[in-house]
């Protein structure tokens, strides 16, 4: 008899974890990407004037500069592409008639932070979005066959920009008591990602940072760490589909959960993919991810061909 009631006790304990696990993703997931559409978002205007967005030209951050200066932020734009800067500066004016500055710097250096410091000193920025990140590009090789040189590029631009950047914009915000950070990290983090080994390594360093950095000024700066699955831009080279949104509809989603969550994957059915990890075999997502990785390039190589 006590067998059964010690059996029985177990049982009662794994569905009361699922239970508690359901409970909280349904409650997460209406509160992050239903309300919103109703209007309940938080009012970002609170945390400053100016936002800066890293990695500003193309995708994903390219939105977030967008979608932000269309909430009535002025914003500051740094990528590597001073052309591109130049578009992006001019699209978001004549657009949303906002103020807007540019800064050239390629993220894959570490020597040029002092300098975005001094162009950034007298500006009240309440928003940094942390977006810059890099890989091996679309044909990713196993790690034995990497160029190391790229391999450190990526490394600097995905991990030092974060620190870096953090660093620099959390002067301010601590000094006015106010300001939100925003970090985009990957969803490869949460699974085993053949030939995208440091990729989502680098990607992983913000989810350890950020819950550091959230404890040392609580009640002065917010920070969110936004975990994506495949979104549809140049870089990712994935068709727009139910499953992975354009930049723009990402971003929408995304952007609506700010200063109401700390951690979000910004789409409704990334957080569900997300949810459904832990039950599925290591194996078989790193054989799912491969075979889509695979096909992106053969897609990519018809459409040159044809």
């Amino acid at each position: 008899m006590e067998s059964v009631t010690w059996l029985e006790n177990i049982v009662y304990m794994v569905i009361f974890y699922h239970s508690y696990r359901l409970l909280y993703f349904v409650g997460k997931t209406i509160y992050s990407f239903v309300l919103p559409k109703f209007g309940f978002v938080y009012d970002l205007r609170r945390y400053g004037e100016w936002a800066v967005v890293t990695g500003s030209t193309d995708g994903i951050g390219k939105e977030y500069a967008f979608q932000l200066a269309k909430r009535g932020f002025s914003i500051v734009l740094i990528s590597r592409t001073r052309e591109k800067l130049i578009k992006v500066a001019n699209e978001i004016e004549s657009k949303y008639n906002v103020k807007t500055k540019i800064i050239v710097y390629d993220f894959s250096r570490i020597d040029g932070y002092e300098m975005i410091r001094n162009e950034l000193r007298d500006l009240d920025v309440g928003i940094l979005v942390n977006n810059v990140g890099t890989a091996y590009g679309r044909h990713p090789v196993d790690h034995h066959a990497c160029d190391l040189q790229r391999t450190f590029d990526v490394m600097h631009t995905n991990i030092f920009s974060d620190v870096a950047m953090t660093k620099l914009i959390m002067e301010g915000m601590v000094a006015r008591k106010r300001g939100l950070i925003i970090h985009v990290s990957s969803l490869t983090t949460k699974l085993e990602a053949p030939r995208m080994n440091v990729y989502s390594s680098t990607k992983s360093f913000m989810e350890k940072f950020v819950p550091c950095l959230r404890y040392e000024n609580p009640l002065i700066i917010d920070h969110q760490v936004v975990i994506p699955g495949f979104v549809s831009t140049n870089m990712s080279g994935v068709k727009q589909s139910w499953s992975s949104p354009s930049a723009k509809d990402y971003v929408t989603s995304a952007l609506g959960t700010a200063g109401l969550v700390n951690v979000t994957n910004g789409y409704w059915y990334h957080e569900l993919f997300s949810a459904l990890l832990p039950y599925i075999p290591s194996h078989i997502l790193a054989a799912t991810i491969d075979k889509r990785r695979k096909k992106i390039m053969e897609d990519e190589m018809n459409s040159k061909l044809n």
